[in-house]
C-alpha cells in the first residue's frame, strides 16, 4: 500500500506509465530456475545450485557453438538463387 500511495504517482508523472517496473521478467526467470532445479539437479543445497549453473552454462555454450551459417543455395536448373529446382519456373541462363 505504501508503494501505491507514495511512489506510483511519482512514477506515473516521470515515466507516463509503470509497465517498465513490472516484475514479470523476474517471475519468469524464477519459474525457469525452479523448473530447472526440480528437473535437473539432486536438490541438495549448494550442490543443486552448482548443477543448475553448470546446465545453464552448457546450454549457453552449445547455443553459441552450434549456430548455423546462412548458406545461399542456387537452383540446379537455372543457377539463380532464391529458389530450387522444384520451384523453378524454367528461367534458363
Amino acid at each position: 500500500m505504501h508503494v501505491l500511495v507514495n511512489h506510483v504517482p511519482n512514477a506515473l508523472r516521470l515515466h507516463g506509465n509503470i509497465e517498465h517496473f513490472s516484475q514479470q521478467g523476474l517471475e519468469k526467470l524464477n519459474d525457469n530456475v525452479t523448473a530447472c532445479f526440480i528437473r535437473s539437479s539432486s536438490q541438495i543445497k549448494m550442490e543443486a545450485f552448482r548443477e543448475v549453473m553448470q546446465k545453464q552454462n552448457r546450454i549457453h555454450h552449445l547455443a553459441i557453438s552450434c549456430q548455423r551459417e546462412n548458406v545461399t543455395v542456387s537452383c540446379s536448373i537455372c543457377k539463380n538463387s532464391g529458389h530450387n529446382k522444384r520451384t523453378c519456373h524454367g528461367d534458363r541462363p
